[in-house]
């Protein structure tokens, strides 16, 4: 750590996970932007213990200011705690959700009465929705599908028609964000950052950081918007 420049930790789930990835790309134009070290490490892929580890060493080398997305409460709570104990500022960012079975849904598309005439999915596999709607063998005209996130397989069925729409993360901006709030936690003090964060605070503890709205006809668009970032695919 260089003399006199604030660190900054923040820790992943997977180091090799796309979207993490475009986080870091964030994260480090803040750093850049702010004039202070990140930090950014995780496991390879998820590991909680691994994470866990990274945090005791942080906090053991005294950076000041630790992010973790945590893979497990269970694992991540009592290390987090201890580092808090020691005087280290904790913020945890990012969520996970469970997929829905395939199976499952295509029975209820064929079985349901009144028939299903929409899906909404709430986390980013909205891909397995479009599955079940093609193993139901119905059509994006059938039931209209309207999904989370922008992975590679949600956006081919949005091109093929089976999905109409899908609510897309800022994950750039999250990355951004993270060492952003700890950044000024430690130079301005938790109470004016609040201040200034406080026309997107959803209640005390939590931030809003926005959705992107994408229509299926304006898939090129918003790759192209994600390309002027730097984070296309």
């Amino acid at each position: 750590m260089s003399a006199g420049i604030l660190t900054v930790g923040v820790v992943p789930k997977s180091t090799r996970n796309p979207y993490f990835e475009d986080c870091r790309l964030g994260a480090q134009e803040a750093a850049e932007e702010l004039g202070f070290n990140l930090s950014w490490d995780g496991p390879p892929v998820p590991d909680a213990h691994r994470q866990a580890q990274i945090v005791e060493s942080w906090a053991s080398d005294r950076i000041p200011v630790i992010a973790v997305s945590v893979e497990s409460r269970t694992t991540l709570s009592p290390v987090l705690k201890q580092a808090r104990a020691r005087g280290t500022k904790i913020l945890t960012w990012d969520s996970d959700g469970e997929q829905k079975d395939v199976d499952y849904m295509a029975d209820a598309l064929q079985t349901l009465d009144p028939p299903v005439v929409g899906m909404l999915s709430m986390f980013s596999p909205t891909y397995r929705c479009a599955r079940a709607v093609e193993a139901a063998e119905m059509t994006g005209d059938d039931v209209t599908v309207v999904g989370f996130d922008f992975e590679p397989e949600t956006l081919s069925y949005m091109q093929s028609g089976f999905i109409k729409a899908t609510h897309a993360q800022r994950q750039y901006y999250f990355g951004y964000m993270v060492p952003y709030v700890l950044y000024s936690m430690k130079v301005l003090g938790a109470s004016k950052t609040m201040d200034i964060l406080g026309s997107q605070m959803v209640d005390e503890s939590r931030f809003n950081a926005g959705i992107d709205v994408v229509k299926a006809d304006q898939v090129d668009d918003y790759n192209a918007f994600l390309d002027s970032l730097g984070i296309g695919g």
